[in-house]
């Protein structure tokens, strides 16, 4: 891998211990080629081994605005959420509420996708093939925090973690990276039963480093009625930060 890398074994033997040494970034970027990185692993390396490179920043602290509320309301049936660059989850939809988790109804330490996803026993009874989802948003939460080194925020999420989560703590030291979420979610709702949904991803143009997820019905499962079903239930709205006139 050195050689392939053109640089010495020894440097390489000195990254994989640890050792604090400094490659430049055209080494660094022969060494992503030569591991076959994905975007997401190889920045991920870059903000590891160089945290001083313009590349590395540090995430914006903004909250939802009304404008971005209404849009996710507007889709209607449909869950939608907001989340910040660490996966936290700043605003969402009454749909999201009602097939996920009504974060209104929980503390604000609790309002983050990776917190739900291992320390939330529904979550787990709700989500076919929980493990292979919570590997990958473990993988993709990495990769988010990996851009943002000694970010006390993530700092303070993974401790809490792994004092919650068995497999947290036995799946964090792995350091797997990963890019994306799994497009396809398949959920036994304790109200509706079997949901099938495709997860959609849109980054609006402010705030800088948000994320809409946008969750859709897979056509022929049935889910459709199902979301409306769930939409139309009569449950005192806690879910949104912005609270329209007569919803």
């Amino acid at each position: 891998m050195a050689e392939r890398a053109d640089i010495s074994v020894t440097w390489y033997t000195w990254l994989e211990q640890g050792r604090s040494i400094r490659l430049s970034e055209s080494a660094l970027n022969r060494l992503a080629d030569a591991l076959l990185l994905n975007p997401a692993e190889r920045l991920y390396l870059f903000t590891l081994a160089r945290p001083d490179l313009p590349l590395n920043v540090s995430p914006v602290e903004a909250t939802s605005t009304p404008e971005l509320q209404h849009l996710l309301d507007a889709q209607d049936a449909n869950p939608a959420q907001l989340l910040g660059p660490r996966l936290e989850v700043m605003a969402w939809n009454r749909t999201s509420g009602r097939v996920f988790v009504d974060f209104g109804r929980l503390p604000p330490s609790e309002h983050h996708l990776v917190w739900q996803m291992f320390a939330n026993p529904a979550m787990r009874r709700m989500i076919v093939d929980w493990e292979a989802h919570a590997k990958n948003l473990l993988a993709v939460f990495r990769a988010q925090c990996g851009r943002f080194p000694g970010d006390p925020a993530c700092a303070a999420l993974i401790s809490a973690l792994q004092e919650t989560s068995e497999e947290f703590r036995a799946w964090w030291p792995r350091h797997d990276v990963g890019g994306q979420m799994i497009t396809r979610k398949e959920l036994n709702h304790p109200t509706v039963g079997r949901l099938v949904l495709e997860q959609h991803v849109f980054h609006p143009h402010e705030p800088a480093d948000f994320t809409i997820l946008l969750y859709t019905p897979l056509p022929g499962t049935g889910t459709a009625s199902k979301l409306h079903q769930l939409a139309a239930l009569h449950v005192p709205r806690t879910g949104a930060k912005y609270e329209q006139q007569g919803s």
